[in-house]
């Protein structure tokens, strides 16, 4: 996973320090967490289906209030 700061390990995507984009296919309240417990500054999220959206947003408000929402992760890419 080259240049994605994600690292394979027992078959699972496991998150490595550094600034990262992460698009997910239904794995990213996985990778919220790791990114969490790395200390990894949260920017934007994204998601199309907005209850998701909301509940990741929630999951880091108190220690990222100004994380950024999308719901076109093309949209994402292209702002962040």
């Amino acid at each position: 996973m080259a240049g994605t700061g994600l690292e394979e390990e027992g078959g699972e995507l496991v998150a490595r320090a550094g600034r990262e984009r992460v698009v997910g296919g239904g794995r990213g309240g996985a990778n919220l967490g790791e990114f969490l417990n790395l200390g990894e500054e949260i920017v934007a999220l994204c998601d199309v289906d907005r209850n998701h959206l909301d509940g990741a947003a929630k999951k880091v408000g108190k220690k990222f209030p100004k994380v950024h929402r999308y719901q076109d992760w093309r949209e994402l890419l292209d702002k962040e």
